[in-house]
């Protein structure tokens, strides 16, 4: 196993007896983290998990082991989920709609910025 050196200097801005939000994956860089200030002693820890719903089962499994894993180190614990493919989708069309009435309503300020872009020098004033 390699050790990690840390600067200590750092380290003292960070106090251990502060409440820190940490996210938790599930994954190994995130679980390595919240063993490390765990055994730091940072005690009140928050421990956050975001759900995506982007893995099916897995992505369950993973709240699960964090909701454990939270437990295991007695840190509090916020969990959420979303499906963020739905999101995507919602958000893409409300994008879309946004952009075409603003192009829609940019059409007649276009026309009036039309002959100031044969002269560099003109500016609108719009």
């Amino acid at each position: 196993m390699r050790w990690i050196q840390i600067n200590t200097s750092l380290l003292r801005l960070v106090s251990p007896g502060a409440r820190y939000l940490i996210g938790v994956s599930g994954g190994r860089d995130s679980v390595a983290l919240l063993h490390w200030l765990v055994e730091c002693g940072y005690s009140k820890l928050i421990v956050c998990h975001l759900n995506h719903r982007l893995r099916g089962r897995a992505s369950g499994a993973d709240a699960i082991f964090v909701q454990k894993l939270a437990a295991k180190y007695d840190v509090a614990l916020a969990l959420g989920a979303i499906d963020v493919r739905a999101l995507a989708v919602r958000t893409k069309q409300m994008i879309l709609s946004k952009l075409s009435s603003l192009i829609f309503s940019a059409a007649p300020a276009r026309a009036d910025l039309a002959p100031c872009a044969q002269f560099p020098s003109v500016r609108s004033t719009m």
